[in-house]
């Protein structure tokens, strides 16, 4: 016997059992890729960049400057300086109150303490307030004009009480413990104790006046150069270049380091470069002939003007420069890379670049100063041209798609078709409804128009 199913009977169309089963598979399956595209997300922004094998390690430690304290009254109380008669007379007990302290002083304590340099502006005005500056830092550059040494008692340590010709002609006096033996061009880094006064030895019954430093030392430096807005060849003819295999049969060249010099000229060239003076448009590119011909022919190429295309900072450090006729403070060195290069480039900068970082993509203009030897991570002995910069500019890419973003519209998407497969199956299960309904209606209205039974 047949059996017919009445409307309204049996299962309820919409949503199966098997369409449930596709809607956990699709947000499981939504829920894996989304953990699994947050992960390498995260993974990829903690790689940490490895240090290329072609450059050197360089380690750059921190460090902490504790700065003693000066008594400025304490001082003051010492010394006396406010008549000419009293310039002439350096006081032992204030110098046995500040040499204790001046003997904790580095370089590094000096640039805590924001040590001025003198000139003789400056050193007019020290003349005339003493007082105000009293046991503050200072440093001067200067020749030396006279010299003499001392022991205050046989037992005590040698002293060293000098004057300085300042390059502008101030007068600056200085006691050290320790002075240069050939004398010279030298740099003081003192504490400011008195106006002091002293018998000039080329002319005698003429005395100088000028600011007295106290110091542990006088340190070699070097005449300012000034503005350098063009290039000095003959300098520059000077330079040597490291060779680790001559063709000739010679023994090897292993130079290290830059001559100090050549360097510091055109380090200086670089700086005070006019503008325009260069058509940087026309100058050769840095390619991978050109480098090749750089460690090949370094001569030729001495201090010409070259573009540095884009490519990778494969490491980077600023640093003081120390004494040098060109008077810069700090220098910007550290290694390019590029994928068609077979050797990395050293370059050197002058001043403090702090924009730039390491794998950076940059772009840059220079000259080539010389090649020079240097120890490889990985590789060993190696050798590389040195490109002094004029300029360094970090590449910035144009705007792209990142993976956030694509991750991002991927998971819009697919929500968005989670709705509207919900919306289709919710439509569905209505119009079926709306069917069903339909039909019974229909059927009753069937029965009701059939005439009735005898």
């Amino acid at each position: 016997m047949t059996l017919f199913r009445m409307p309204g009977q049996g299962p309820q169309p919409g949503v199966t059992r098997g369409d449930k089963r596709k809607i956990v598979l699709l947000l499981g399956g939504f829920v894996l890729a989304l953990f699994a595209f947050a992960w390498s997300f995260s993974l990829a922004n903690r790689r940490a960049p490895q240090p290329n094998a072609d450059v050197p390690a360089a380690a750059a430690p921190e460090e902490s400057v504790f700065v003693p304290r000066i008594d400025p009254k304490r001082l003051d109380a010492l010394v006396a300086d406010r008549e000419p008669v009293d310039r002439v007379v350096l006081e032992g007990a204030a110098l046995d109150e500040l040499l204790p302290e001046v003997r904790k002083l580095t370089p590094r304590h000096y640039e805590a303490l924001h040590a001025e340099e003198l000139s003789a502006e400056r050193c007019a005005a020290l003349l005339a307030d003493p007082r105000a500056a009293r046991g503050q830092a200072f440093f001067a550059r200067g020749r030396i004009d006279s010299i003499r040494t001392r022991r205050r008692d046989p037992a005590g340590e040698v002293e060293h009480i000098g004057r300085l010709l300042l390059e502008d002609d101030g007068v600056v006096y200085f006691l050290v413990l320790d002075a240069p033996e050939d004398g010279g061009f030298v740099r003081v880094d003192g504490l400011f104790l008195k106006a002091y006064s002293d018998e000039s030895d080329m002319q005698p019954g003429v005395w100088k006046e000028g600011p007295l430093l106290v110091g542990t030392q006088a340190t070699r430096s070097y005449a300012d150069l000034g503005p350098v807005e063009a290039p000095n060849w003959e300098l520059y003819r000077t330079i040597e270049d490291a060779d680790l295999v001559p063709e000739d049969g010679s023994e090897p060249k292993f130079v290290r380091e830059s001559p100090f010099d050549p360097f510091w000229h055109l380090m200086a060239y670089a700086r005070d470069l006019p503008p325009d003076s260069i058509d940087w448009e026309r100058a050769p590119e840095l390619d991978a002939a050109l480098v090749a011909e750089l460690l090949e022919d370094p001569v030729t190429w001495r201090a010409q003007p070259v573009r540095v295309p884009l490519s990778q900072i494969q490491g980077v450090q600023v640093k003081a420069a120390g004494e040098n006729p060109a008077r810069i403070d700090s220098v910007t060195e550290g290694w390019l890379g590029h994928t068609t290069w077979k050797n990395v480039v050293h370059f050197q900068a002058p001043g403090s670049n702090e924009n730039v970082a390491l794998r950076d993509l940059v772009e840059g203009r220079g000259f080539f100063l010389h090649d020079f030897a240097y120890e490889s991570q990985g590789r060993g002995l190696r050798v590389a041209p040195v490109i002094v910069l004029h300029s360094l500019s970090v590449y910035v890419p144009p705007k792209q798609v990142t993976l956030f973003q694509i991750g991002l519209a991927i998971s819009v998407l697919f929500i968005a078709s989670i709705a509207i497969f919900a919306w289709l199956l919710w439509r569905d299960r209505r119009r079926a409804r709306e069917f069903e309904q339909e039909l019974v209606r229909r059927r009753r209205a069937r029965r009701s128009s059939l005439p009735s039974a005898p």
